[in-house]
């Protein structure tokens, strides 16, 4: 205790005017302030430009402009009563001077109680909705008590601090604030026991319109209902109509009402991306990927199937990828749950979908996607797999890597497109040979090009339509009758494309 006075002592000067003992720091500047100073530097005086009172620093002089009477006398709340000049401190004030002119014209202060803040919340969304306002929260806290103010309360200024606009833009649907004061408000007080006491005043100083919803933000519970509608990746079309929707109370008559109604797909995309880049592990996309992939074999070690970073060797995968001849440049990556791998085994006892496709990445990764067909038609991606090359040695990789994890693994067939990649590559990764079938949609596109390109421009529809019989056609004997007669007919029509 002694070696802190000690130590406060030693760090302080005495003014040789008055005797004061003063930090070392400001002791050259209450030298020049000292009243006892026969030689004080007048120019230190600091005065109030409306009131006149003098300061001898600075910082004293700010702090007291924000409760000059003077100055805050333009602050001041001032009576929305006709031919009346008076003017008041707050709004509690105001309220009961209005009361006084007249009581039919005020409403008497509601109070309530709330187990709880979503209590809270739930009854002011139903009281704003009801009554066409919003009341925003005044910024700090004072003693655990909020303070909610009427959004049409304040000046319609710029935000900006010049006062002056930068652009002639502005907001299509305008500004809420109407230069005027609205003397409605809550004043929300939060017990220690965690109940809410509310004291509500509901008289506005304006008029209540349901038009100012387009003003009004969105709830948190339709926010909320927002973001689970983006986890489940609806478009932001799809989610506009299901808010729409959602808000729809059987009970309201009026469907207008409803400021759910006016959600944009701007908005709904933003949050979207918004909570997309949250949701990233890291700024970089390369550590980004590689913390994603630390985190996801804590929760199932089998899950990544191939993992060779950028610029890296191979943290996973089978061996001879890190013998590519462009390894230093490759980046892979393959992943596969257990619900797809026991799938996979159930559904290629039927038929194997790989399809790869491109352009759903900023830096041109491709991604290969694995499907089957289950009973009903419908398709399930059994295995996914992103990569900087697409090349027959690179893509069986992933296939042995699925062997492996899949021993017991029986292909009956495998639909793909017309590039012999992906069947070279599938049976190269499973060493064995597997029945291979092309797809249809690929299949057409080809033949259409092709004709395009070497056909006669007055026979590609006719010819188009004969091929598409062919492919079409599930007998063998007739298959092969409607080849050769396609040949005989165009060998001389169209030779460049017959050959």
């Amino acid at each position: 205790m002694n070696s802190n006075v000690d130590n406060g002592v030693v760090n302080k000067k005495i003014c040789h005017f008055c005797g004061q003992l003063v930090n070392k720091v400001n002791i050259n500047r209450h030298i020049l302030s000292c009243p006892l100073n026969p030689q004080r530097n007048e120019e230190c005086q600091l005065a109030c430009d409306k009131c006149r009172k003098v300061f001898n620093r600075r910082d004293n002089l700010k702090r007291y402009l924000n409760t000059c009477q003077e100055i805050n006398i333009l602050k001041k709340i001032p009576c929305t009563y006709p031919n009346c000049s008076l003017i008041f401190r707050s709004r509690i004030d105001l309220i009961q001077h209005l009361h006084s002119h007249n009581p039919s014209a005020v409403q008497q202060v509601c109070t309530k109680e709330f187990a709880n803040w979503k209590e809270f919340e739930e009854w002011k969304d139903r009281e704003e909705h009801n009554t066409f306002s919003y009341y925003a929260k005044k910024c700090g806290e004072k003693a655990n008590t909020d303070y909610y103010y009427c959004e049409k309360d304040g000046l319609s200024k710029p935000h900006c601090k010049t006062g002056q606009r930068k652009t002639c833009k502005k907001v299509a649907k305008g500004t809420i604030k109407k230069d005027k004061h609205c003397i409605s408000l809550m004043i929300v007080e939060t017990k220690d026991s965690g109940t809410i006491h509310l004291k509500y005043y509901p008289t506005h100083s304006h008029e209540l319109n349901k038009r100012d919803i387009i003003h009004h933000p969105l709830t948190n519970a339709t926010y909320k209902y927002i973001d689970q509608q983006i986890a489940q990746n609806q478009s932001a079309q799809q989610i506009q109509r299901n808010v729409a929707k959602n808000a729809i109370n059987l009970e309201t008559e009026v469907r207008k009402e409803h400021k759910e109604f006016f959600v944009s797909t701007k908005l709904i995309s933003e949050r979207a991306r918004v909570k997309t880049k949250s949701s990233q592990c890291h700024s970089d996309d390369a550590k980004s990927v590689m913390y994603l992939t630390q985190k996801l074999l804590k929760d199932d070690p089998n899950l990544v199937l191939v993992y060779k970073p950028f610029g890296g060797p191979c943290e996973i995968g089978p061996e001879g990828i890190d013998d590519l001849p462009n390894q230093n440049d490759l980046f892979m990556y393959g992943f596969q749950t257990e619900e797809q791998r026991k799938l996979m085994v159930q559904g290629c006892k039927n038929i194997l979908v790989v399809d790869e496709t491109h352009g759903t990445n900023q830096y041109d990764f491709q991604l290969l996607n694995m499907v089957i067909v289950d009973e009903n038609r419908k398709g399930w991606p059994v295995g996914h797999f992103v990569s900087s090359e697409s090349d027959e040695n690179t893509l069986k990789f992933f296939f042995e890597a699925i062997s492996t994890k899949c021993p017991d693994l029986e292909i009956n067939c495998v639909i793909t497109d017309d590039d012999p990649k992906l069947i070279n590559a599938i049976e190269a990764g499973f060493g064995k040979k597997i029945c291979h079938l092309l797809c249809k949609w690929h299949l057409s596109r080809t033949f259409r090009k092709q004709l395009r390109e070497k056909g006669p421009s007055n026979l590609v529809e006719e010819m188009y339509l004969g091929l598409k019989v062919m492919v079409d056609t599930k007998n063998s004997n007739d298959f092969q009758n409607y080849c050769e007669a396609f040949i005989a007919k165009y060998e001389t029509l169209a030779p460049d494309f017959v050959s």
